[in-house]
């Protein structure tokens, strides 16, 4: 709970006959907490480019064993040709960064380390984690942060992921749109970037300084220093990069993703759905 401050002292040098000299000095406090997370170590050093994913169709065999059972094949069917494949054609970026924070986590036998490729176990691994983003609880958690539309409350998330041993770390996804702008439906699918947070400072002002892996900061197979996110903890806003809750005609936010949501296969009821209105809207 403690605030980052700013303290200022006055130091007096005095003699019989009077003070001899009089100086001020001042001590700015800042706040520094960190996951453990190393990207040089434990982030993926290889990108999300076209001939790794862009061009790979997701296969249904990674789709059926990311997800519960239980779902009748129709619609089993319209999720994976609509959404399910749409996210892959997308780019694979939160599967990336998850699947750095579930080695981070887990110490699994998929390994990092092949700068040309991933090896077979970390690209079924990545795709897994990629595709459980349109789970129950992963939508529900990101429609909640929608509402609620505050960096700041997603800080605190990040420094009690930190603070407390027994949570898994966390991920966040920039470059949101906020619900209620008008083309949120055309662009929330497309618009968005997933960043693992490892360190911060809380500087004065009330100012969250976030040092962060992302995966397409990567320069010939050597994982380069990211932009650091900033978060305005008073004011409610954050700034990355080219992302900004305060840019104008293209404003966003942020949205959490734990580890835990996306560690094991759950249910797809709220994609399901979606993908059937939107065959329905297509057949319209």
């Amino acid at each position: 709970r403690a605030a980052p401050a700013r303290l200022t002292y006055s130091v007096r040098l005095q003699a019989p006959s009077g003070p001899l000299a009089t100086t001020r000095r001042t001590i700015v406090a800042t706040i520094h907490g960190a996951t453990g997370f190393e990207p040089s170590r434990d982030g993926l050093s290889f990108v999300d480019s076209p001939h790794l994913f862009g061009t790979v169709e997701p296969t249904r065999a990674i789709f059926a064993q990311s997800f519960l059972a239980g779902l009748h094949s129709f619609v089993s069917r319209r999720v994976f040709n609509r959404i399910y494949r749409n996210i892959f054609r997308c780019g694979a970026l939160t599967g990336l960064a998850m699947t750095a924070l579930w080695l981070f986590a887990y110490r699994t036998s998929a390994s990092s380390g092949d700068v040309a490729s991933p090896g077979q176990n970390t690209r079924v691994l990545i795709d897994t984690l990629h595709g459980r983003q349109l789970s129950d609880a992963a939508l529900l958690r990101s429609g909640l942060d929608l509402v609620r539309n505050s960096p700041a409350a997603i800080f605190q998330e990040l420094r009690r992921a930190t603070l407390k041993l027994a949570q898994q770390p966390v991920a966040f996804n920039v470059g949101i749109p906020i619900i209620y702008r008008r083309d949120f439906l055309r662009v929330v699918m497309r618009q968005g970037h997933t960043i693992v947070p490892y360190s911060y400072r809380i500087i004065p002002g009330h100012i969250a300084e976030i040092a962060v892996y992302d995966p397409t900061s990567i320069t010939k197979g050597i994982i380069s220093p990211a932009p650091l996110l900033f978060i305005d903890l008073s004011q409610d806003t954050y700034a990355y990069g080219s992302w900004s809750s305060l840019k104008p005609g293209n404003r966003t936010t942020i949205t959490l993703a734990r580890l835990t949501t996306y560690s094991r296969p759950r249910s797809c009821l709220i994609a399901s759905l979606v993908s059937l209105v939107l065959r329905t809207k297509k057949q319209i």
